[in-house]
């Protein structure tokens, strides 16, 4: 960019040009702060996300490991119980050593395991299939400790003995360790900057990988870090002059393996977590510099030029943010804003379609589930899109808004979605239904909402999913709420569902006509139906169906009215 010197002569050119330097530098200085602290917050927020992961996934990788541990050893328990023709080293995999004690007798059936710990009978007694009794005492191998697992051989009959085996330790933390660090122990032992530690009931390290190797033969630092009472927390601490900051987690044993819980600890060092605070610290000079120049350069060029064209870009956004996909921007500067213009104008063109292609396969798609629900029966077939019509009817009565419209469009066509759920043999019933065929059937609601769950888009239409069986006087399912516990438009759907349900055909019974379902209805107004929404329905009965006998049609909102006008 060019910076021409004679733009600077004036005074107004050097006070803009002033103020373009101040406007610059001050804010480019203040972000450069802000975003140096919030790169700071953000890399320190993806370390606390990492450990939390790594942790997580870790420890269920180390339960996992120790259930596969369980699983093998009930595996040899049952070859031995079969009379197999023998346990072979070949049939290891997860464990090293096999020994069988039976009252004061040790067998080793594979390895060396003798020296074993006691258990008490009521405890082995007490466990379930899939359980066992894991215990850490310290060995006489290179890693000073042990893990073993011990379990009846027949868990019908103790007299034959507690099997034990020894696991094997780097089978048993593989998958933990590359949970933790993505990295296999090879890797991670190379590492100076990231470590990982499994530690005993008792704090005593079983393993401990990377940075936190020296931990297995020194000292620990954190020990008052990590309360006995807290399952998860952070850990700070210096090492060799280097700041580590980790998080420990507790692994929950006592249920399945009657142990207290391990614990975990991975780390990472402040030095290599933050690492790129270092270059970003360079970059911001070099931006500020740059920053210089090109402020420099623009305070030269005439920046009304561009005024104009971005206050109809911006008007134009506006319009489409309101959704007006019609609006078009007319910028003829002979320069980018006017190709910019013209594809702002084929974006809003093309949004505009393909608002309206997703409109239309919404509808689309709605109505086709709901031909699908009530196709699964010949006794239900168009019960929705008719409920659908009905319902619509009585909110435009009611005055409702374009959007409860639509919300009640769609509830009335998917309001029995749960009927998917329904055997055919209970919707087909020609008999009244049994107590768990109606529990079944009423089912279909909760169903129905649960199916509509993961859809947000059609998340105002699941109360009318869930209530439209409700009634106002408590009687309905599955929660029985009463008049206003119910929501307005699931009101409004009960009265079309029972009006279509009535008048239609059904294997245990023959439909009503218009007149006597509808005369069905007023009955039941203030017990099963809002006494307004049946008014409204018969509003719309006037106007397309006969309404039942005796019935005068008065203005739906006659009272209200009334009572507004002070009446």
């Amino acid at each position: 960019m060019k910076i021409e010197v004679k733009s600077f002569k004036t005074k107004v050119a050097r006070r803009i040009v002033f103020l373009f330097l101040l406007c610059a530098l001050l804010p480019a200085s203040t972000l450069g702060a802000l975003g140096y602290w919030q790169v700071r917050t953000e890399l320190q927020t993806q370390r606390s996300n990492r450990l939390n992961a790594g942790l997580s996934g870790a420890v269920q990788g180390l339960i996992e490991r120790i259930q596969s541990i369980q699983a093998e050893q009930s595996l040899l328990a049952q070859r031995m119980l079969l009379g197999a023709s023998g346990v072979a080293a070949d049939d290891l995999h997860r464990v090293t050593d096999v020994s069988l004690v039976i009252g004061s007798d040790t067998r080793r059936i594979i390895g060396t395991l003798a020296s074993l710990p006691s258990v008490s009978d009521e405890v082995l007694a007490s466990l379930q299939p899939g359980e066992a009794v894991l215990m850490t005492p310290p060995g006489s191998g290179p890693d000073h400790f042990d893990i073993l697992m011990a379990a009846p051989l027949d868990r019908d009959d103790a007299s034959r003995g507690t099997m034990w085996v020894r696991a094997d330790p780097d089978s048993l933390f593989s998958s933990a360790q590359v949970f933790a660090t993505g990295l296999g122990a090879l890797e991670l032992d190379e590492q100076s900057d990231i470590g990982f530690c499994i530690f005993d009931p008792t704090l005593a390290p079983l393993m401990c990988a990377g940075a936190l190797r020296p931990w297995l033969t020194g000292d620990l630092p954190v020990a008052d870090q990590m309360a006995a009472d807290s399952l998860k927390g952070p850990l700070q601490w210096t090492q060799d002059g280097t700041a580590f900051t980790g998080r420990f987690r507790r692994a929950f044993l006592r249920t399945q393996f009657r142990s207290e819980s391990w614990t975990l600890v991975l780390a990472e060092s402040d030095l290599w977590a933050l690492a790129p605070l270092a270059e970003f610290r360079v970059n911001f000079f070099k931006v500020i510099a740059i920053t210089l120049l090109l402020v420099l350069g623009l305070a030269s060029l005439q920046v009304s030029r561009s005024l104009e064209p971005l206050a109809k870009l911006k008007k134009g956004t506006m319009s489409i943010a309101a959704k007006d996909f019609t609006a078009r921007v007319r910028i003829h500067s002979g320069d980018e804003f006017e190709d910019l213009a013209d594809s702002f104008n084929n974006m809003a063109e093309r949004v505009g379609g393909l608002v309206d292609e997703l409109e239309t396969l919404s509808w689309s798609t709605i109505t086709t589930l709901a031909r699908t629900i009530d196709a699964k029966s010949p006794w239900t077939a168009g019960h929705s899109e008719r409920v659908a019509r009905m319902s619509l009817s009585i909110a435009q009565i009611l005055g409702l808004d374009q959007e409860d419209l639509d919300t009640i469009h769609r509830g009335g066509l998917l309001h029995d979605i749960g009927k998917i759920g329904v055997p055919v043999h209970i919707l087909d019933k020609p008999g009244k239904l049994n107590e768990e065929e109606a529990k079944i059937m009423q089912d279909h609601v909760i169903v129905g909402a649960r199916i509509l769950e993961p859809l947000t888009a059609l998340s105002a239409v699941m109360p009318i999913v869930l209530q439209h069986h409700e009634r106002v006087d408590g009687s309905g399912y599955p929660k029985g709420l009463t008049g206003e516990q119910m929501h307005p438009l699931a009101r409004i759907v009960a009265v079309a569902d029972a009006y279509d349900a009535i008048q239609s055909d059904r294997p245990y019974r023959s439909g009503r006509s218009s007149e006597q379902t509808a005369q069905i209805i007023v009955q039941d107004s203030g017990t099963d139906f809002d006494p307004e929404i049946v008014e409204a329905f018969l509003e719309v009965m006037a106007l397309g169906d006969k309404p039942p006998s005796g019935w005068e049609r008065q203005p739906l909102r006659a009272e209200v009215q009334s009572v507004e006008s002070g009446g």
